[in-house]
């Protein structure tokens, strides 16, 4: 089976239950499993469409395949989600970084930005910060003149969090595990931002 064949037998299956899944887009969704079990861009899939699968291959693609039709989200599938355009890591300790969440950011930096007309750099506090994608934001545009804490309950999301930071090399965020406050000592802080999950 070459990856045009494949693409078209994924979308085929995937498009029976994209009505159940708002979420889900068919053709996006078996390209980005392509690309990820076959490391290649989308054009270059495309200009190789005639390019057969390796057995190994088509049995991943298979595993994946399955996954999603089962309404697993693209990004635990395939550990990565966009936001801010910064690549996150994510897994299911976390709650995947929505775009609705970059509104929270926007609203934030134009706060910061008034801030520092009148100072030379922030204390800023993310509670809840899951895979650290609120601070990250803030510290991608904001640079040097923050210092940023992230803060979770869960030893999970704060390592997956430090894994983000390590591999963007934000050197002015922290990420420590504690439940809100506890963990803090009493610190000030200029802006404290959070979106905390909504569901139990």
């Amino acid at each position: 089976m070459n990856y045009n064949q494949w693409l078209n037998n994924a979308i085929a299956e995937l498009s029976k239950i994209c009505q159940h899944d708002p979420y889900l887009n068919p053709k996006t969704d078996a390209n980005l499993l392509l690309q990820y079990v076959t490391k290649r861009s989308k054009a270059s899939i495309f200009a190789f469409a005639e390019t057969e699968l390796l057995t190994i291959e088509q049995q991943q693609l298979s595993e994946l395949l399955k996954r999603r039709l089962q309404g697993e989200p693209m990004a635990y599938i395939i550990g990565e989600k966009e936001f801010w355009s910064l690549p996150l890591k994510v897994a299911t300790s976390t709650l995947i970084p929505r775009p609705d969440t970059e509104k929270l950011v926007e609203i934030a930096l134009n706060f910061a930005y008034k801030r520092l007309d009148f100072c030379e750099n922030l204390k800023i506090l993310d509670l809840g910060t899951g895979t650290g994608a609120i601070a990250l934001a803030l510290a991608s545009e904001l640079g040097k003149k923050v210092q940023i804490i992230g803060v979770d309950k869960s030893l999970n999301a704060v390592q997956l969090a430090e894994q983000n930071r390590q591999n963007l090399g934000f050197a002015q965020v922290d990420f420590l595990q504690s439940d809100w406050f506890n963990t803090l000592q009493n610190q000030q802080f200029d802006l404290i931002v959070s979106n905390p999950p909504y569901i139990d």
